[in-house]
Parts: C-alpha cells; structure tokens; sequence
C-alpha cells in the first residue's frame, strides 16, 4: 500500500514539473461536446467506437471496439489504454516526461529523473528512484536496498554493467561486484585490482597492468596504449600476439593470424571464417568468406552474410538493407532525411521465380506492409488492405510512436485513411472532411458550415448547415428538417 501510494505521488510530481494536471473533471470533459456540438468534430467507425476531435488537434479522443482509449490535449498531454495488455501510457510535454504501466510494472521519467517498480504489490521488489548522476535509490533485483549520493558514497544496484557498486568521495575509492567478479578502484582510473574464480586482474593506469585467466589467457599492457599483448596456453586456439603502437602488431594462434602497420589503419587476418583487410581502415577494407564485404568508405559499401545484407553510399546518407526472417523478407532503402522506406514480403507476395536481376535489394511482388516516406512532403502506411497517406511529415526517418501521439497531428495537412470500412480524407484539420463506407454510405462536411451525405441505395439524403443550426433532407418521396433545433417537419430524428 505505501509503495502504490509512493508511485502514485510520483506521477503527480511528474505532471505538476510538466506544467500540468489531470484532474478527475478532466476525463470527464468528454461529455461536454453535446452543449457544444457545433465547434466539436465527432465521428464513428465499425472500427471505431466514437472519435472526437476539438479546435483541430489540440484535443483528440479515441474509442476502438476492443476497449483501447486514446486521448490527447497537444502539446501538453496525451494518454493511451490498451486493456487487452493491461498497459497505460501517459507523456507530459513530451519529450520531457512520461509515465507507463504495464500490468503491475509502473515506470516514469522526467528530464533527468526516472523510476521503475516490476511490481508495485510488493513493497521489496526490485525498483529505482535516480536522478542522474547525483541521486539513487531502490530495491535491487535481490530486494536489497540501496541509497547513493554522487560523488559522496554510498552504494547501487545493476548500474553500468555490474551487479552492485559502492564508493566513497569518487573518485577516491570504489569497489564494484559483476557476477563471481569483484573489482576494487583507488583513485579511479588509476589503481584497480579484479578477483574472482576465473579472473585475476591488476592495474596501474597507464603505466602497468597484467590479467591472467583461468582457461590459460595472459593479457598485459606497458605505457597504455603503446604496448599491450596476449597469450593463450591450453585452449582451443592457443597462441598470442602484440601491438606496439603506432607502429605495427602481431597476432598468431592455431587458428588465426593477424598482422597490423600502423594501427588500426593497417590489416590483414585469416581466421576460419574468412580474410579481412584494411587498407586504410576506416576508408578501403574488405572481407571474404562468411562475411562478404566490399568498402570504398563513405562513398560506397557493401556487406552480406547469411540472412542479412546492407550497402551504403555517401555514409550516412544513403543506406540498403535486408533482412531474411523465416519466410519473410524485410527491405529498407533510406537517402537520410529525404527519403525512407521499408517494404516486407511474405511467402504469399513474393515471387519466387521472377527476375530481380542480381539485386539482393529487390523482391518481385506485392509487399504485405508497406512504409514510405519523401521527407517532409508526405508518408504513405500500408499493412494488409489499412493504408494511410498523410501530407505533411516533419519527422524524419522511420515513424516514431511518441511523435505520432504528440506532434505529428499539427503538421498533417492532408491524410487519406483506408480500412476494412471504408475511406477517409481530411484536409486542414478536419475543417474538410470526406467518408465513404464499404457499404456505400457517403458523408462529406466543410467544419462548421456545411455537410451532406447520403446513403448506400441513395434513399436517403441530408444536408446540414452550421452544425445542425439548419437540416433539409429527403427520404424516398418525403422531405424532413429542422431548424435551430425548434421548428421540425418530416422525419425528427438526427441519424449518426
């Protein structure tokens, strides 16, 4: 009960640094669109159990079929519930802080303070308050607690690799625990020395230091980096070599052989795998064997090894890729930022027999997703028949959920949506907007003047002026209308 009661404070700290609150009142808002239906946007799907929209996207609510709830106030707050995974996820002015539930996990961060629990009935499971790098606090994943204050002292659990670190006036003195494996710091970098069942290591920094492993490894460095060596007795692969750096470097052991001039510019090395060399490296290296590769850096690159390919061009501009998962192929093509694109096929749409020429880059057939995009003009979604085109889209690269949550509606102009449903366009906002369902039923508004619509058979037919204000509409050989709600004729009754 105090640890629910302890994470409950933090996010209400959380939301109050972010400059804003959500209250109860808040959540319920939602029914105030009927007292003001005409500056409110609301729509319904099969797919979709209500959509509301208000003032463009500065509020959003969503409501799906399966019970999953969206609801935004941009840029301040946006919140999504997906009870199917009894998941929650709230972002504060994002980027700056955010909060997640995940059944009984509950994790949040604002700027550089951040909190986890993996289960907030268990007042000793494993959890973390940090504010980086001064403040840490927490249980550890053996529900030890541990408090530190940096640089001052004190002691912290699964950080920076290692199990447990403790320290006094840092960099005075630390001693830190990884596995069987544990290492104590004098004034750090500079004196250090490692024990554990299989690991005996000591140092100097930079003047001397020397690690001996139990399989046989010796491994040794004088005046770091210039000199430093290794040796191995008794393995599998017993040998050793050295580096004398910047001049030159030897590896060889019973199955490898490596020689380097001035390091790491200078290499060639024979392993059972293949041969690498550069020469120079990073700018002309190439490799045979299991890992095919061919690098003229940054014009030009290419790389291959089972199941994956890649090339580059002008790094870090351009870049191809694929990727094989089972019966599926994944390819992505990126000229960053201008242009993004990843296609997936599976062993329904591709076709096996067709010519791609020699390119591993390209599958003949009809992709089963689709994502492309020509930044910042528009970005196209497509997976199975739901397909989604949008213009503008200011983010770069792939997409990116938060961005979709929080930012992408401001600067979408221009979307075309289509579902198992039907379609749908919306132009600046919502101010226009046109829908027509599978089952022939058409709607078309211009927010808030005007909207007509008709139905599948067109027996039915409406216009509507300033949200309702005034309704003339026809029904077979019968009219019906309104208007200011008070004078009716024919038919009374709105349909959604």
């Amino acid at each position: 009960m105090k640890k629910l009661k302890r994470y409950k404070m933090l996010r209400l700290l959380i939301a109050v640094s972010a400059g804003i609150v959500v209250l109860p009142a808040a959540r319920a808002a939602l029914p105030l669109s009927r007292d003001f239906k005409h500056i409110v946007s609301a729509t319904t799907d099969p797919a979709l159990e209500m959509r509301r929209q208000w003032l463009g996207p500065l509020y959003e609510h969503v409501e799906w079929e399966d019970e999953r709830v969206f609801r935004a106030i941009r840029p301040f707050y946006s919140w999504t519930s997906d009870p199917g995974f009894e998941s929650t996820h709230t972002d504060w002015l994002w980027p700056l802080g955010q909060w997640r539930a995940d059944g009984k996990m509950r994790s949040g961060r604002f700027l550089i303070a951040f909190f986890q629990d993996f289960d907030v009935d268990d007042p000793q499971s494993q959890s973390r308050t940090w504010v980086l790098p001064f403040f840490f606090s927490g249980h550890s994943r053996w529900r030890e607690p541990y408090t530190a204050v940096f640089p001052l002292g004190g002691r912290i659990h699964d950080f920076l690799g290692a199990d447990t670190i403790r320290f006094v006036l840092f960099p005075l003195y630390a001693d830190s625990r990884q596995g069987p494996d544990e290492t104590v710091h004098v004034l750090w970098p500079v004196f250090s020395r490692t024990q554990g069942p299989q690991l005996e290591r000591w140092r100097v920094f930079p003047f001397y230091g020397q690690a001996t492993e139990r399989d046989g490894t010796e491994r040794r460095f004088v005046l770091w980096p210039i000199w430093s060596s290794v040796r191995r007795e008794n393995t599998d692969d017993d040998g050793g070599g050295f580096v004398l750096f910047p001049l030159f470097g030897r590896v060889r052991t019973e199955h490898q052989s490596s020689f380097t001039v001035v390091p790491p510019f200078f290499r060639y090395s024979t392993h059972p795998q293949g041969t690498e060399l550069h020469y120079p490296w990073p700018f002309l290296q190439r490799s045979t064997g299991r890992v095919e590769k061919n690098y003229v850096w940054p014009l030009w690159g290419r790389k291959s090894s089972p199941g994956v390919d890649s090339a580059f061009f002008l790094w870090p501009l351009g870049s191809l890729g694929r990727q094989e998962r089972g019966d599926s192929v994944a390819i992505q093509r990126t000229f960053y930022p201008f242009y993004f694109t990843r296609r997936i096929y599976d062993g329904e749409t591709m076709e096996a027999d067709a010519d791609t020429g020699d390119s591993v880059f390209h599958v003949a057939g009809r992709p089963s997703e689709r994502y492309e995009k020509i930044w910042p003009l528009y970005s196209y979604q497509r997976d199975e028949d739901d397909s989604v085109f949008r213009i503008f889209d200011l983010w770069p690269g792939r997409p990116f959920t938060a961005i979709e949550r929080n930012l992408a509606p401001f600067w979408t102009l221009y979307s075309r949506t289509r579902t198992d449903s039907g379609r749908e366009q919306e132009l600046l906002w919502g101010l226009f907007r046109r829908r027509v369902k599978d089952s022939g039923r058409r709607r078309t508004q211009v927010f808030p003047l005007l909207a007509w619509e008709r139905d599948a058979a067109g027996d039915r037919r409406q216009v509507s002026i300033l949200r309702g204000l005034f309704r003339f509409g026809t029904e077979g050989d019968s009219s019906f209308g309104s208007i200011f709600s008070v004078l009716r004729w024919g038919e009374d009754e709105e349909r959604p």
